[in-house]
C-alpha cells in the first residue's frame, strides 16, 4: 500500500485484539463479553488480511480509495484497543486470586467504569459493523 499504509500495521491490529482477548476472557461476565467481541474482531480482521495478501484482493480490486478507507478504519480500531489495553493495565490486579487492601479501590473504580466499558463494547460493534460493511460491499 502506497500511501503508509502496510500490511504489517494491519497485522499488528490483529495480534493486539487477539492478545486483549487472551487478557480479558478469565474476567467478570462483563469482561468476558468484551473478550468475546475482541474474538469477532479478531476474525473478521483475519478475514480481510487473507483477501489483502490474496493476488486477486478485493479490497486492493476496488482501488487506493478503498485502502484509505481500511487505513482510517484500521487506525480508528487501534485508538479503541489501545483505550482498551490501558484499561486492562489498570485493573489486571483484579485478577490476584486474594484481594487485598489496595486492590479494594480498584474494585470501586472498576464499579465507576462500568458505564466506559458499555461504551468500548459499542465502540467494538461498530468496528466489526464497519469492517463487515466493507467486505460485504465488495462481495466477500
Amino acid at each position: 500500500m502506497s500511501f503508509g499504509f502496510s500490511i504489517t500495521d494491519f497485522k499488528e491490529v490483529i495480534k493486539l485484539s487477539w492478545g486483549l482477548y487472551e487478557a480479558l476472557n478469565e474476567g467478570p461476565q462483563e469482561i468476558r463479553d468484551l473478550a468475546k467481541d475482541f474474538t469477532t474482531v479478531y476474525g473478521v480482521l483475519n478475514h480481510i488480511e487473507v483477501d489483502l495478501e490474496a493476488k486477486e484482493s478485493s479490497i486492493r480490486a476496488h482501488g487506493e480509495t478503498r485502502l484509505k478507507m481500511l487505513q482510517a478504519m484500521t487506525q480508528d480500531l487501534k485508538r479503541t484497543i489501545k483505550e482498551v489495553q490501558k484499561l486492562v493495565d489498570k485493573f489486571r490486579p483484579m485478577a490476584a486470586e486474594s484481594i487485598t487492601p489496595d486492590q479494594l479501590w480498584l474494585r470501586l473504580k472498576w464499579t465507576v467504569g462500568q458505564k466506559k466499558i458499555t461504551r468500548i463494547r459499542q465502540d467494538i460493534s461498530f468496528h466489526i459493523s464497519s469492517f463487515t460493511l466493507l467486505m460485504t460491499s465488495m462481495g466477500k
